[in-house]
């Protein structure tokens, strides 16, 4: 994702999947054990992969993901959505 880390890993696609279905996201940390991720980014990353659907950031519509704090920057300079795949 944003690290270059996926967020599960095993041996085998079948430990994957159990991981992705039943354990917490893990996110990287630099060598003094500081995360590397910003708490915005976390939060997002947790909320996209929220195991419970009815809670998944993006499952009520797709503005909770566009006003979600790690988009803060681009929602302050008055940008267009659509400037994102140009």
């Amino acid at each position: 994702m944003m690290t270059g880390v996926a967020p599960f890993s095993a041996d085998t696609v079948e430990e994957i999947f159990y991981k992705i279905c039943n354990d917490p996201v893990e996110f990287p940390e630099d060598e003094a054990g500081e995360k590397i991720l910003s708490p915005e980014a976390m939060e997002f990353i947790s909320g996209l992969l929220n195991k419970d659907d009815s809670e998944r950031l993006g499952t009520k519509s797709i503005e909770e993901i566009k006003h979600h704090s790690w988009f803060k920057e681009l929602n302050s300079r008055d940008s267009d959505w659509g400037d994102l795949y140009s």
